[in-house]
């Protein structure tokens, strides 16, 4: 295979970032740019996803997006089934379970994306 070295100027932060996933993934900067590069569009999350972000705020991410996620399935579904035929009861143990599943769930995927743990 033939081969021509390029180069580009980038700021300091980004060629520090470039380096690390480099040595975190143990391939080369060439191994790197050529598999982005021929496979276009594919975005991974390893290892902290796009933003590094102490586990902390990825935790408290995970949470509150959870939390609010499945307060907004709650009401939704509650307020969709008031003309239905259903009694207050029925209709809050439907809401109830939508909104800890929708939660837990999105909950579950937003640590994912911040902390890379699958």
């Amino acid at each position: 295979m033939k081969s021509k070295v390029i180069s580009a100027r980038v700021p300091l932060d980004i060629a520090e970032m470039f380096e690390k996933t480099c040595k975190q993934r143990g391939i080369t900067k060439s191994k790197y740019l050529v598999d982005h590069i021929t496979s276009p569009g594919i975005q991974t999350f390893d290892n902290g996803g796009i933003v590094e972000l102490p586990s902390e705020v990825g935790d408290l991410l995970s949470v509150v997006g959870g939390t609010g996620i499945g307060l907004l399935l709650f009401r939704i579904v509650n307020n969709g089934l008031k003309e239905k035929d259903y009694t207050e009861n029925e209709r809050l143990l439907f809401a109830g379970t939508c909104a800890i599943a929708g939660g837990l769930l999105s909950g579950s995927l937003l640590k994912q994306i911040t902390n890379g743990d699958r």
